[in-house]
């Protein structure tokens, strides 16, 4: 099986780029456990380009 999280909003809830926010351990342990159960994990992201107010 395999699965896609993104990063902003669900690996750190909090986060919204630029700034990453806290990372959301559970999820993260979860997922390490996943994939040593052979699943696996794709780091979907939307990013693109500079970060807002950096010229971007």
């Amino acid at each position: 099986m395999t699965i896609a999280v993104d990063f902003d909003g669900v690996l750190t809830p909090n986060g919204h780029w630029p700034n990453t926010g806290e990372p959301n351990t559970k999820l993260i342990e979860w997922l390490i456990m996943f994939r040593e159960m052979g699943g696996k994990v794709i780091l979907w992201t939307n990013r693109n380009g500079n970060p807002p107010g950096n010229g971007g």
